[in-house]
């Protein structure tokens, strides 16, 4: 089998990328596509903060995949539950992304939220009408959800 390589940027260009390198058969097609590069083909490159008070760049959506989450960003992002607040878990990952979409600034965005992982715990959100119809179009465009989805638009 060939082997695709595709950089998945973990930090700022200038700090260097990490490579993911994988069999391309035994990925998805959108993981192999860089999911930004697919939604500016798509002609959409940057969404709204919740309140609309910024525009984040999709392609700067490279947050942690792993880790911790600590205390006093717990409690910044007033998230609920007791230590540890781990991203390797789903319903972690999935009310950290909630209240970033929802209420985070753009630098929280930047910081915590990952493209590909936000399109995994997709189904978990529970977030306002316009803010999902908003994320669910850069998530089709991104070729990460299905635009036939159910939960690609409002609830």
């Amino acid at each position: 089998m060939t082997a695709a390589t595709r950089h998945f940027p973990h930090q700022p260009p200038e700090s260097g990328n990490g490579v993911v390198v994988a069999r391309a058969g035994d990925l998805p097609r959108t993981v192999v596509d860089n999911p930004a590069m697919c939604a500016a083909r798509a002609g959409v490159t940057a969404v709204w903060t919740g309140d609309c008070s910024a525009s984040v760049e999709l392609a700067r959506l490279a947050g942690p995949r792993d880790g911790l989450v600590g205390p006093s960003d717990a409690a910044g992002l007033r998230l609920a539950g007791r230590p540890p607040w781990s991203l390797a878990d789903p319903t972690v990952r999935a009310a950290l992304y909630e209240r970033c979409l929802v209420s985070g600034t753009q630098f929280d965005l930047y910081r915590w939220v990952n493209l590909t992982d936000l399109a995994m715990v997709w189904p978990l959100l529970r977030l306002p009408a316009g803010v999902r119809d908003e994320w669910g179009r850069v998530l089709v465009a991104a070729q990460l959800l299905d635009a036939a989805s159910p939960r690609a638009g409002s609830n």
